[in-house]
């Protein structure tokens, strides 16, 4: 767990970062849907770095609800997907899908 990236949409809370690998081009959507009333934050970046180009975010601004994103991927180019919480009180359980569209 992290707590030093905050994406352009929200997310000064604690993150988990995943690391993901397609095995094709195309795209795929990640959903990422909390437990109970956490508030997350979801953002894919091309890297793990601080000066890594964030491909997208989103926050609909509602606790418990799950945040779901398309992004455009190339087969063996990975990307580094932060579940990330609105705030420090707002994390919480969750679970993670990645699918090709």
């Amino acid at each position: 767990m992290t707590g030093g990236f905050t994406a352009a949409c929200a997310g000064n809370g604690p993150e988990l970062v995943y690391r993901y690998s397609p095995e094709a081009d195309g795209t795929v959507t990640i959903t990422v849907r909390p437990e109970r009333s956490a508030d997350l934050v979801l953002h894919v970046r091309t890297d793990c770095r601080e000066d890594a180009s964030e491909i997208n975010c989103l926050d609909d601004g509602n606790s418990g609800d799950p945040e779901s994103l398309t992004v455009n991927v190339t087969a063996g180019t990975p990307i580094d997907i932060f579940v990330d919480s609105y705030n420090n009180v707002s994390a919480g359980s969750f679970e993670l899908s990645i699918t090709p569209d």
